[in-house]
């Protein structure tokens, strides 16, 4: 939100999850979603004590005329969140929002690079060494962009092959090293013994989630978490155990990780369907 106004009571909300480890990311969120309830309701100080449900059910059919319903789903969630803090520090007596619905959620699968895509990626020109190692740890570890930026020099074991990656809520887990990317980062950090692994090589400091994002789109025309999605596919793809793949990614859930396997089907479906004399 453009002119954004510090509401004491949502700041007081914010400073609880800054304390529970939540993301700058996730903060900014909370705070945008709740400002532009605020802004709905007409009052930036006391109205949000005093909302009443069919208020909030009014914001969300409001933002469902206007977003998609994934992102209406998620301003109610962080409403939901508000008011339960509320309850719990005993500013309210009843949550108004405990019975507000959300539209229904509409799953799209996520998007993935072919293995042929990767290769012709990786084939390109890099302008330096650090670009190439950036795509190489997106797709060859699975990381997010976060994770990839958070990554220090002292992370990686080479003696085990093996990365430690700080996940979301600083959760840990260990990545594993093949041999082409560990031969490829050794040449990398030869004479850097500590720091950040992807940094500025003009300052030497660590490159931000928002710079990395445009290296990635430089090279390969999309976003860094369709790396992601294509580690997984592709895992799934050549007979990689569905929980190993969770643990891989980092994923709390194994629901989280089974939308790729409606990947992993649907291709099969579609390679039954062109080689089968009778599949149509």
């Amino acid at each position: 939100m453009k002119d954004s106004i510090r509401i004491p009571i949502i700041e007081r909300f914010l400073d609880v999850l800054h304390a529970q480890q939540a993301s700058p990311r996730t903060l900014e969120a909370y705070r945008y979603d709740l400002e532009l309830f605020c802004k709905f309701l007409g009052s930036y100080e006391d109205k949000p004590m005093d909302a009443a449900r069919d208020e909030i059910r009014a914001f969300i059919a409001w933002e469902s005329k206007r977003h998609h319903p994934n992102t209406v789903r998620r301003r109610l969630a962080t409403i939901k969140s508000f008011y339960r803090y509320l309850m719990t520090e005993g500013l309210i007596s009843q949550n108004p929002a405990r019975s507000v619905i959300a539209p229904r959620h509409r799953q799209s699968l996520p998007r993935f690079l072919t293995e042929r895509e990767v290769e012709q990626i990786f084939n390109n020109h890099f302008q330096c060494f650090r670009d190439r190692i950036i795509l190489e740890l997106l797709y060859c570890e699975g990381l997010r962009i976060s994770e990839l930026a958070r990554l220090n020099m002292e992370d990686i074991d080479f003696e085990r092959k093996t990365i430690r990656v700080n996940g979301k809520g600083n959760k840990q887990r260990i990545a594993f090293l093949g041999d082409r990317l560990a031969t490829l980062l050794k040449a990398y950090v030869d004479k850097a013994a500590s720091g950040p692994l992807v940094r500025s090589s003009r300052t030497g400091k660590r490159l931000s989630v928002r710079y990395l994002r445009m290296i990635v789109q430089h090279y390969a025309k999309t976003n860094p978490h369709v790396f992601r999605h294509s580690f997984a596919t592709h895992m799934l793809d050549r007979g990689a155990n569905l929980r190993a793949v969770q643990e891989l990614l980092g994923h709390a859930s194994l629901s989280t990780t089974q939308i790729y396997t409606h990947l992993t089907t649907r291709r099969i479906k579609e390679s039954y369907r062109k080689a089968h004399p009778r599949a149509t």
